[in-house]
């Protein structure tokens, strides 16, 4: 069915002079101007609503890498990464950073032959826990740690002070 333009402006035009006919056409204005306005409040709901899915998917894969990772410390005790028997701890820590993306989150680096002392600045909590996990899997053992939260809501990030040492003892 091919509809030729002079076609569908006589239509218009008998439409137009036909005394029923102006209320369709007024009719038919008010569904496409309805439509519009309904577009326009929904499009924003749609996109808040990709958003949610895909924060879900983030955080379901989150949560699958960390049960991954449980079930491999559960099944064979201890595991470390390749090279970490003899790697100092010094490099061990740079590892996990540069991994983790985290060198320029550093506020604080001290080192002596007992522990290495760092601060951190604007984690959020999954990079958190991905990076005492990669700590305790790279051979480092966490001493001590200070963490304050900043901020409230979705814009919760941490702040953490960590004291690690190397070792084969926890």
């Amino acid at each position: 069915m091919k509809i030729s333009l002079d076609s569908l402006r006589e239509s218009f035009q008998s439409l137009r002079e036909h005394p029923s006919g102006q209320k369709i056409l007024i009719l038919f204005a008010g569904v496409v101007v309805l439509w519009g306005a309904g577009l326009f409040y929904l499009t924003p709901l749609r996109n808040d609503e990709m958003q949610r899915v895909a924060l879900l998917r983030e955080r379901s894969a989150i949560l699958a890498q960390v049960l991954r990772q449980h079930a491999l410390l559960a099944g064979s005790g201890e595991i470390r990464e390749e090279g970490s028997l003899e790697e100092e701890p010094l490099e061990a820590l740079n590892r996990v950073l540069q991994s983790l993306s985290l060198q320029n989150a550093i506020s604080q680096l001290t080192a002596s032959d007992e522990r290495i002392s760092f601060a951190l600045e604007g984690l959020y909590g999954e990079r958190l826990l991905t990076l005492l996990q990669q700590l305790r899997l790279s051979g480092l053992f966490v001493e001590s740690a200070e963490l304050r939260v900043l901020g409230e809501g979705e814009d919760t990030t941490y702040a953490l002070v960590v004291a690690v040492r190397g070792g084969d003892t926890p």
